[in-house]
């Protein structure tokens, strides 16, 4: 198994259709659309697990990934932030 280190993905994008994201911290990853507006953001306690999905091509929003607080995340965005 590949052992994933923090900083070499700190600032990292992943683009997908209509939205993209970058991975902000060791334990947050922020969203935005094709316009720069910011969606929102999942929190997680398991980092490498996330980027791992990445990696292997997950798609957060199609396939619904919630953003730590039980809210799935949508194109409108998700948060108040």
């Amino acid at each position: 198994m590949k052992e994933y280190k923090f900083d070499d993905y700190d600032g990292k994008k992943y683009s997908f259709e209509g939205y993209y994201a970058i991975i902000s911290n060791y334990e947050k990853i922020n969203f935005y659309n094709d316009n720069d507006e910011y969606l929102g953001n999942v929190i997680t306690d398991d980092m490498e697990s996330c980027i791992k999905d990445l990696e292997n091509g997950a798609n957060p929003i199609v396939d619904q990934w919630e953003d730590g607080a039980g809210t799935t995340l949508r194109m409108e965005g998700w948060t108040n932030e």
